[in-house]
């Protein structure tokens, strides 16, 4: 978090974080587009301020949407979001074995 300068991106961050916690609840109460709309937005700030922390999170929850359809394509449409995950969790904490499990 380094790169944080300005009060704007420091609330852009925690305004990250919020949309991510939103998805994932808009989620567990079965509101999917509504769920993945939010997780694709935090996706897209995390990669902007370079957090790697919210957009691996972001990631992950869309894996593990995705992996609670019921839709057979869907669930195989998860391994990209979990691919990508697994991908950015190398310096991103303990979402490197999450990203594992989902993607195994």
């Amino acid at each position: 978090r380094a790169g944080l300068h300005t009060a704007g991106d420091y609330l852009s961050l925690v305004a990250g974080y919020s949309i991510q916690n939103l998805g994932h609840v808009l989620g567990r109460l079965g509101r999917d587009a509504e769920a993945r709309a939010a997780l694709e937005d935090a996706e897209a700030r995390g990669a902007a301020l370079g957090d790697r922390q919210l957009l691996t999170g972001a990631r992950l929850y869309l894996a593990l949407l995705a992996l609670e359809d019921e839709r057979p394509a869907a669930r195989t449409a998860a391994l990209e979001p979990a691919q990508r995950a697994l991908e950015g969790a190398t310096d991103a904490g303990p979402f490197r074995a999450i990203a594992q499990a989902v993607h195994a």
